[in-house]
């Protein structure tokens, strides 16, 4: 147990294995910074040099390019309770970059279980393979904004996927400590879903005392109280610059607080996030095309360009 200050993970001559299981708020775009990305500075600013990130997949999600293929990707097929889940999110893509300001340290270590539209009631299926492969001593779960956001689920069928999260977890590593984030708002013009996380964020709120052992603590992450979708997203709910450290921060608060990783929260610094993820582009010759899925517009490439 850590129950003293010298206890502390700064400094700590024992490796810590972090796994990140999330959708796409984890996960990130192609060219973002991504909160994984602020904690892991955060664990370096520290002093915890030996955490280590641990996972199946690397990168950023990488947007479709062929002309052919849609701009707005389709989400990943829905999945009802009671129905078999998929083996993974559809059209995975795993193989984006970050932004180019990223420490070539990171990009060595920066395995993660995240994933572009992920449901908590799929990660319930994988966990357990994912646990007994990579063996992580904590693991930080950002889930179930996408089964109330679908439709796949209501607020207590999203806790029960969590809860059978948590045990199918444990099924491989008795002693995994859990770090479990509520669901954040979208912009405030949906109001209906936003009433279905605040039910669900209370549920949860109560549910992790429960779930919580002495041998496998789970812990809550105060992220929708942190989150302020108008301020920090680019749509709505996805993570900005801005973002990226808010849900970092979130994360650094429940590791100091429940855990005894780290003495301080992560600082945001003051200047201007938003230059970091400014950017020029140039359009092509061919600029727009009709589709079935709406219409198409064609940008040179650049690292961290989107149409947001």
């Amino acid at each position: 147990m850590l129950s003293s200050d010298e206890h502390h993970y700064t400094n700590h001559a024992h490796p810590i294995k972090f796994m990140i299981i999330g959708d796409s708020i984890s996960h990130g775009r192609e060219g973002d910074w991504t909160w994984r990305y602020r904690i892991w500075e955060w664990f370096r600013h520290e002093g915890i040099h030996t955490a280590s990130f641990v996972g199946p997949y690397r990168g950023t999600w990488h947007p479709p390019g062929e002309p052919s293929e849609p701009l707005a990707r389709p989400p990943p097929e829905l999945l009802l309770e009671g129905e078999d889940p998929s083996p993974k999110p559809t059209l995975l893509r795993t193989e984006g970059g970050y932004a180019p300001g990223v420490s070539p340290e990171f990009l060595f270590s920066d395995h993660h279980a995240a994933a572009w539209g992920l449901q908590a009631m799929q990660a319930k299926d994988l966990i357990a393979e994912q646990i007994a492969d990579y063996q992580p001593d904590v693991c930080l779960v950002g889930l179930g904004f996408n089964d109330l956001a679908w439709g796949v689920s209501n607020a207590e069928g999203t806790l029960r996927s969590i809860k059978t999260f948590l045990s199918q977890a444990r099924s491989k590593k008795p002693d995994c400590k859990f770090a479990v984030a509520n669901v954040p708002h979208r912009d405030h013009s949906d109001t209906r879903l936003a009433d279905m996380a605040d039910e669900y964020n209370k549920m949860l709120a109560e549910a992790v005392c429960e779930w919580s052992t002495e041998v496998s603590p789970v812990a809550l992450v105060y992220l929708a109280e942190v989150y302020e979708p108008d301020r920090a997203s680019y749509d709505g709910i996805h993570p900005n610059a801005l973002g990226e450290y808010l849900v970092a921060l979130a994360f650094s608060r429940t590791l100091i607080r429940a855990f005894s990783i780290g003495r301080h929260e992560l600082r945001i610094p003051k200047c201007s996030l938003g230059a970091e993820h400014k950017v020029e582009t140039r359009l092509v010759d061919r600029l727009c095309l009709e589709t079935d899925a709406g219409l198409e517009v064609y940008l040179d490439f650049c690292d961290g360009g989107s149409g947001d």
